[in-house]
Parts: structure tokens; C-alpha cells; sequence
């Protein structure tokens, strides 16, 4: 059985570029991104507003997810959940799920919303989610689609942690 308890997840800073770096490498080899991929990030990476978190294990970073500050709307604000990514080894553990969680409470107010998009056929993905209360929002989506928060609506499913009030929409 995996030390879920050992594994710790917080947000990352520059100064831990270098143990990051590492991650995206190890991720690298096996297939699952490029350096196309690792562009993306690094720009992230520099915009102030955006948060990463990872999840370490034994001084390792061992997965890694973006909240990015995308768009307000009725005073609220829409982050979304992006790239989350977990070493193969440590997939089927509980990590994604606890990351997700830890970055759910790091938001948690009435003016903040989570939503993330997904492929339909990841079913890992969707039965992550929908355990962690996220659940589809075709509202959304279509808002996302309108202000072009997302890049292809069409061959995505979209969930929205919590509830909003949509009077204004």
C-alpha cells in the first residue's frame, strides 16, 4: 500500500524551479507531454496571478496541477483548473485526488469558483471529479465558449465546483 500520508501538497514557488524541471522531464519520457507542453507552463509560470501546485513525495515533486485566474463575472471570479499531471508510478494512488482537494480549499469562498474541462473519453478523469463534487454545467461551457476561456468547447465536458446564482447570464 502507497504512504498517501507522506505525501504532501502545497504551492510551488520559483525557487523550486529546478526540482519542477526535473518533474516535466520524468513526465516527458513517457509520452504524455512535449516541449510544446512545457512552453505552456513555463508561461504560466509567469504570470503572477496564476497559482501551481504540486504534490511531493520524499522531496519529489510527484504531480502537478495550474488554477489559473481566467475570468469575473457578477463580482465572481472563475479559476480554472489546468494541467494536472501525475508520474505514471504514482498514478491509481489517491494523489490527483488529494492535490485537487488541497487546491479546492485554497479557494474556497462565495466569490471564487473552480471549473476544469476534460476529454469525454477520459473516464479516470470524469470519475475523479465527479467524486470530488464537480459536476457538468452545459451553462458554463457555453459562457466559456462565448469569452473563449476554453479552446474547443465541442469535444470537451465541462464541471463547475459549487453553485452559482446564473441571474445574470
Amino acid at each position: 500500500m502507497f504512504p498517501l500520508d507522506r505525501v504532501t501538497c502545497r504551492l510551488i514557488f520559483k525557487d523550486d524551479s529546478e526540482r519542477y524541471l526535473r518533474f516535466i522531464c520524468c513526465y516527458s519520457t513517457y509520452g504524455r507531454r512535449n516541449a510544446a507542453e512545457y512552453l505552456k507552463i513555463q508561461r504560466f509560470n509567469d504570470n503572477p496571478q496564476n497559482l501551481h501546485f504540486v504534490a511531493q513525495y520524499l522531496q519529489e515533486i510527484i504531480a502537478s496541477v495550474y488554477l489559473i485566474n481566467r475570468f469575473s463575472m457578477d463580482s465572481i471570479e472563475f479559476w480554472e483548473l489546468s494541467s494536472l499531471m501525475v508520474l505514471k508510478q504514482f498514478q491509481g494512488y489517491g494523489i490527483a485526488a488529494k492535490l485537487t482537494h488541497t487546491v479546492i480549499e485554497s479557494v474556497e469562498n462565495g466569490k471564487r469558483m473552480i471549473y476544469l474541462s476534460v476529454d469525454p473519453e477520459n473516464y479516470r478523469g470524469i470519475k475523479l471529479y465527479t467524486k470530488l463534487n464537480f459536476e457538468e454545467d452545459e451553462e458554463l461551457l457555453a459562457q466559456c465558449i462565448k469569452l473563449k476561456n476554453i479552446n474547443n468547447g465541442k469535444n470537451m465536458v465541462l464541471f463547475l465546483q459549487g453553485r452559482i446564482n446564473r441571474r445574470n447570464w
